[in-house]
């Protein structure tokens, strides 16, 4: 398991899914027998430090083979509700997914197993963010699963660079 900056919360699983222990937020709705969680390292902070885990875990989905998941797109809003796009060389990766093109990428887990897929800085993906709220959500998609794979959302706080 991974945990946040402060070792607190978990914010990753690998390997066998735990029953007594979940993610900070816990998951989004269940899909195909996959369900998709988000956390991050500090919900409060700089753009630049702040880092959010995506964990996909196999609930029931049985096959002797591991499905392919594709890469994720995010959806980050403001406190107004608006739809903050990400910098251009990830727009057009998220765009497929939007799209359920579902361009094919790593290998998914086996059943009662979790896997974090990646992570990423808010910086790196985003430009400059203005001080404030935010609300960010993740998606995926597989050729397994009819339409797409959401996770949970996680509320953020951006504060002013120094």
């Amino acid at each position: 398991m991974l945990f946040d900056a402060k070792g607190e919360k978990v914010i990753a699983i690998k390997r066998e899914t735990p029953t007594d222990v979940d993610l900070a937020h816990g998951w989004g709705e269940e899909a195909g027998g996959f369900a998709c969680g988000i956390a991050a390292n500090r919900e409060r902070g700089r753009q630049e430090d702040i880092e959010v885990s995506v964990t996909v875990k196999n609930i029931s989905f049985k096959e002797d083979r591991m499905p392919a998941i594709s890469p994720f797109g995010v959806e980050l809003k403001d406190s107004a509700g608006r739809l903050i796009e990400p910098k251009a060389e990830f727009a057009a990766e998220e765009a497929k997914i939007a799209s359920s093109t579902c361009p094919p990428s790593g290998g998914g887990s086996y059943v009662g197993q979790s896997d974090p897929l990646t992570s990423y800085r808010l910086g790196e993906r985003y430009d400059r963010l203005a001080p404030g709220k935010y609300e960010i959500t993740v998606k995926l998609c597989s050729p397994v699963i009819s339409g797409l794979l959401v996770s949970n959302s996680v509320l953020l706080e951006i504060e002013a660079s120094k």
